[in-house]
């Protein structure tokens, strides 16, 4: 997705550790005889953040299959996770890359390639100058790891992962990009254990929340210390803590269990909790044109697999931009061609149906002003 500051050096991500490798889809490993533990890959944090920070710095992600020891027949790369790591690039990465690990070796990464490039060189004018447009945004900043204090980026990590596989668009923003005006943008906030807070930012939640946007605050201890790291008072935090819709524990119990209400989500029930969506607009304040990316995590990882969990007759619902109606919906999908979509116009939102999802496509809406 190449944003309106994607002009850019790249920022390498070697994806490589943990048990089950970095290729993104679902890894298995063998534990005993036909008891196998299940993983969900997914690099959609590191590519969420191209996005995020507003500049020119895109994600290129490598993967491997794991260390100490690299098991290429239960976690190494194929076609299907070739296809599925450069459609996480497209729908999530800000104009990011995908490299395929040793292509010279692997006969399936120059057909994978060659059909996704055509298709993104076909649809490159659907790519470019995007901003990212979500029902709910994660404040996602960097500064606190720079005090070694892993709890934000984890608890934003989790916090991602709970909420995209609830089938909601959800946009990550750092310190580059946080503004009572951006955060305005989303139905619901969330401020995940974040213990370094400047007093500007502070006023940017607690502006949003007073006008009537919904904050949600994880882990009572938010807001304990300012931008250089010195303590704040608790008469000086209470104003954000008493700004929230909700201040949770530690914990996403809440977020998980349903504790949290939640904007509808683009799926229904039916379709699992591997499906990812990411959203773009032409522009903030007069959106004409509305780009709906959809990703199935649902493709076995390894050199020996070749399963991938397809979608037919794929029902979402697409929430619009405030003040504008759809006037048509378009698929667009990889070795196929484009289809005109039906629409059901509801309230804020249409209904549409996917014939097929394999492991990528996206809908382009075609937005006129409503009323």
């Amino acid at each position: 997705m190449g944003t309106r500051y994607r002009e850019a050096d790249l920022g390498m991500d070697e994806n490589s550790s943990g048990a089950f490798g970095g290729h993104p889809g679902i890894a298995r490993r063998h534990i005993v005889a036909g008891l196998y533990m299940r993983n969900l890959n997914s690099s959609m944090l590191s590519f969420r953040w191209a996005p995020a920070i507003g500049s020119t710095c895109r994600v290129s992600m490598m993967p491997y299959a794991g260390y100490p020891v690299s098991d290429q027949a239960n976690l190494g790369g194929n076609a299907n996770t070739g296809y599925l790591g450069l459609a996480e690039a497209a729908a999530f990465g800000g104009g990011g890359t995908y490299l395929m690990y040793r292509p010279l070796t692997n006969a399936w990464m120059a057909p994978v390639r060659e059909e996704m490039n055509a298709f993104f060189e076909r649809n490159a004018d659907l790519y470019a100058d995007r901003y990212p447009w979500g029902q709910v945004a994660i404040f996602a900043p960097a500064l606190p790891s720079y005090f070694n204090d892993r709890g934000a980026e984890e608890t934003a990590r989790a916090a991602l992962e709970v909420l995209s596989a609830r089938g909601l668009l959800v946009d990550l923003l750092s310190e580059n990009t946080l503004s009572q005006e951006a955060l305005s943008r989303y139905e619901l906030v969330i401020l995940p254990r974040v213990h370094l807070l400047s007093d500007a930012q502070m006023a940017a939640f607690i502006g949003y929340a007073n006008a009537g946007g919904r904050l949600i605050i994880i882990g009572e201890d938010t807001a304990q210390r300012d931008q250089l790291g010195r303590d704040r008072a608790d008469d000086a935090r209470a104003p954000l803590l008493q700004s929230a819709e909700a201040v949770l524990p530690g914990a996403l119990t809440q977020l998980e269990q349903g504790g949290i209400a939640l904007p509808v989500p683009l799926r229904d029930e039916t379709a699992g909790d591997l499906l990812r969506f990411a959203a773009y607009v032409d522009d903030w304040s007069e959106p004409r044109e509305l780009t709906v990316h959809a990703v199935n995590y649902d493709v076995d990882i390894g050199t020996i697999n070749d399963r991938v969990g397809a979608h037919d007759d794929l029902r979402l619902t697409i929430p619009l931009p405030d003040g504008t109606r759809a006037i048509s919906a378009t698929l667009h999908a990889p070795g196929a061609d484009d289809l005109a979509l039906p629409i059901t116009a509801q309230a804020k939102s249409i209904e549409v149906t996917l014939p097929r999802l394999d492991i990528y496509a996206f809908v382009e809406v075609d937005l006129e002003p409503a009323g």
